[in-house]
């Protein structure tokens, strides 16, 4: 049986991109790249996962990539679109409401991108979260900052990778910040919180009967039944991060038709975050080039 035809958005960037597009071309996809990386430019691995690539000028334009992209597909057969890249997220998922296409929808993408919405939704489904504020003047910083007291933190409402992302301790320093941020037109101000923060990487793989993972020095690892409870399942199979080597437990069962093998890493937010620039200046290339590429199966 073929497999899917799939509209990869940020085939070759970042870096990691690039097993991805080799991961799906492994699995019988049939793989439509989108970057504004040329054609030359990418590795030969990569083309060869590649059954056709669009170059377009700005890979972060999203209205101008939905059009290009839209006319590229004329009279093919798209099953999927995918972007694994958080600042590409919702381009995706505008491209799949103008194909008619399954896979999340521009509002469900929205708490995922729009750091206060996800609060919010977070807060509405009865957990704790940070207090927080969004802010699109100096003076609604200031209020949110008289509001929540100090430290907090600022940073914009749909950043990635901790980019312009301050921890300000007075009003002085929230001045210097804001003065650094005059090119982010909205940002959300954050109650500064100390504590473990635990970050949980999931993949789901179908499969006849749920396996139990090995154990794991570095980062605990374990197995999640397909439709259970994550903190319900995961509660008596965390590590002790108190310990150097952690532990894992298995909480698996061979009835399951999936299963998830979470990573889990542990870190104390202490210490001031310094503002950072985004992972690579983008500059526009050339105008969209479609190239066809023949995979190598």
């Amino acid at each position: 049986m073929a497999g899917p035809k799939v509209v990869f958005l940020g085939a070759a960037y970042p870096p990691e991109m690039l097993q991805y597009t080799r991961g799906l071309a492994e699995v019988g996809a049939t793989v439509y790249g989108v970057g504004d990386t040329p054609v030359h430019g990418l590795p030969s691995a990569t083309r060869s996962h590649l059954s056709d690539y669009l170059q377009v000028p700005r890979l972060l334009d999203r209205e101008d990539v939905l059009t290009r992209v839209h006319s590229w597909l004329r009279g093919r057969e798209v099953d999927l679109v995918l972007a694994n890249w958080e600042v590409l997220v919702e381009t995706a998922a505008a491209l799949r409401v103008r194909l008619g296409l399954p896979g999340m929808r521009p509002d469900t993408v929205l708490g995922f991108r729009d750091k206060q919405i996800m609060k919010e939704r977070v807060r509405a489904a009865g957990l704790r979260t940070p207090r927080s504020r969004r802010a699109r003047t100096v003076a609604e910083v200031k209020a949110a900052a008289a509001e929540i007291g100090y430290p907090m933190i600022i940073k914009p409402v749909d950043g990635a990778g901790s980019a312009d992302t301050y921890r300000v301790d007075s009003d002085a320093e929230l001045d210097v910040a804001l003065a650094r941020q005059r090119h982010v037109p909205e940002v959300s101000c954050e109650e500064f919180v100390t504590g473990h923060e635990y970050t949980f990487d999931t993949v789901c793989v179908p499969m006849r009967h749920s396996p139990s993972r090995p154990r794991s020095t570095s980062t605990g690892t374990i197995s999640v039944p397909s439709g259970s409870s994550p903190t319900r399942s995961m509660r008596g199979a965390m590590p002790s991060f108190g310990s150097p080597s952690g532990s894992s437990e298995s909480a698996s069962t061979s009835t399951q038709s999936c299963w998830s093998r979470t990573t889990f890493s542990s870190r104390t937010r202490r210490a001031r975050l310094p503002g950072t620039t985004p992972r690579r200046s983008r500059k526009a290339a050339a105008p969209s080039k479609s190239v066809a590429l023949a995979p190598s199966r």
